[in-house]
């Protein structure tokens, strides 16, 4: 099925929503990253492992913003 999306996973509901959500926004950043020309200096594993780990515990905040913003459009 190339072509046809992408497939995204985590350890729960809420760390997979985090990572589609920030996908979006990583490839929106780097298409324009792109469109400035020059060399894009892309992470190595150690830097995307470290990141992945910091990125673990920060997952509760924007999830609460966005059960709360579908919450919100519900009720609407």
């Amino acid at each position: 099925m190339r072509g046809h999306g992408t497939v995204t996973v985590g350890r729960d509901l809420q760390k997979a929503v985090f990572r589609v959500v920030y996908r979006e926004v990583n490839a929106r950043i780097q298409t324009q990253a792109l469109a400035l020309g020059g060399e894009v200096e892309f992470l190595s594993d150690g830097e995307a492992l470290a990141g992945t780990e910091a990125n673990a515990a920060q997952t509760g905040r924007p999830w609460a913003l966005w059960a709360e913003q579908a919450r919100v459009r519900r009720a609407a």
